[in-house]
């Protein structure tokens, strides 16, 4: 969040000590003052009527029941992509792969903020009398008792995860599999099931065809979030095919034992699970502009500067308009944005949405076609 935002929570619980912080944010944020406050309400963007729910939840009225996502870091730092991204001019590398939100923290086994599936509620419930259930070949019936031990009716996400076998492959430490919301009465008890087929053990990789099941020992868990499993049981499996597994674990060892404070993956490494060299990464004076160019790209034209500080005269007017005199965090934040924005969300900018074809008219000028472009760009 804008540090002002911070800064705000923490002077007003520097002189009150019941303070609840409701978040209407689009992605996880950091929360550097969460010792100081008696609860946090995370309400995203819940529109128009958002407002009205927030109350009923604050005064009692209705139980929340919600579950978190996706992942809450301690810090940005915390993140895989943090060394990645944004990336460069022309590229952005996924290095993390298949580690990202629950997948790499329980890898990492890194202290989260908030883990995924997390969410608290004004009752309580328990978990018991868990059971797995053979029903076919690779297909499993898991099923569980869970009882509302509080004095007020609720609602509880029950979350089905799995460990697979370490096998050749490199993959995540257990992987969600299925989820079922149940309401319960105080002191009630429901049965709660939820199945498993092939597709819930079998593995994906671009360098072999279809999915896979491994042969091993599968740990099936149950519980409130991924770091809350109340109970597993396990299972063993025979091989799906005799597929043979892709194994880097000698070419790129990176992905398979995670260690260090910030995750890291060698260019090296990376380039062997890609299985190719990297593109280019910057953008070269000379290349073709199109439409999905950045305007940060276009920048080695003079056309390409004069716009991208027109744009930007556009957003500070605009958020001057919107939030007054003191406006430097959120001009340098949108600044950032309009730097990599492409040229076809031009239009969008402003109240009078531009037609496509003054777009497709500037992408023409950047590339040399001056009297093509003059004339999209002057057409009605």
């Amino acid at each position: 969040m804008p540090e002002s935002h911070n800064e705000l929570i923490r002077q007003i619980i520097s002189v009150n000590e019941n303070v609840t912080v409701v978040l209407m944010n689009g992605a996880p944020v950091e929360m550097p003052w969460i010792g100081g406050v008696k609860g946090v309400l995370e309400a995203y963007l819940g529109g128009q009527a958002g407002s009205g729910a927030i109350i009923d939840i604050l005064y009692g009225e209705i139980n929340p029941s919600g579950k978190l996502a996706e992942t809450f870091p301690v810090k940005l730092e915390d993140t895989p992509s943090y060394r990645y991204f944004p990336g460069y001019t022309r590229t952005v590398e996924y290095r993390e792969g298949i580690y990202i939100g629950y997948r790499y923290y329980d890898k990492f086994e890194k202290n989260v903020l908030f883990p995924f599936g997390y969410g608290l509620s004004y009752t309580k419930f328990s978990y018991t009398d868990m059971k797995v259930l053979k029903t076919g070949q690779y297909e499993y019936a898991v099923s569980l008792k869970l009882s509302n031990t509080g004095e007020t009716a609720g609602a509880e996400v029950v979350q089905l995860y799995m460990e697979s076998p370490e096998t050749g492959i490199y993959k995540a430490k257990k992987e969600l599999k299925g989820f079922e919301k149940v309401y319960l009465e105080p002191g009630e008890t429901k049965t709660v099931t939820m199945n498993l087929n092939k597709r819930s053990f079998a593995f994906y990789n671009i360098n072999i065809p279809g999915w896979h099941v491994e042969k091993g020992d599968y740990r099936i868990l149950v519980g409130a979030s991924s770091r809350d499993i109340s109970m597993d049981a396990c299972i063993a499996l025979e091989a799906s095919s005799e597929t043979e597994v892709p194994d880097y674990s000698k070419s790129a060892p990176e992905y398979y034992r995670m260690s260090g404070d910030i995750f890291e993956i060698s260019e090296e490494q990376f380039k062997v699970i890609l299985g190719r060299n990297l593109p280019e990464r910057e953008f070269i004076p000379g290349d073709k502009f199109t439409e999905n160019s950045m305007l940060v790209q276009t920048t080695s034209k003079w056309i390409g500067r004069l716009l991208l500080k027109m744009v930007n005269k556009q957003v500070r007017n605009m958020i001057s308009e919107s939030e007054g005199k003191d406006v430097s965090s959120a001009v340098i934040m949108m600044e950032s944005v309009v730097r990599e924005m492409p040229l076809r969300a031009i239009g969008m900018m402003g109240g009078d949405r531009l037609p496509r074809f003054f777009t497709q008219g500037f992408v023409e000028i950047l590339n040399g076609r001056l009297l093509k472009g003059a004339k999209l760009l002057l057409k009605k």
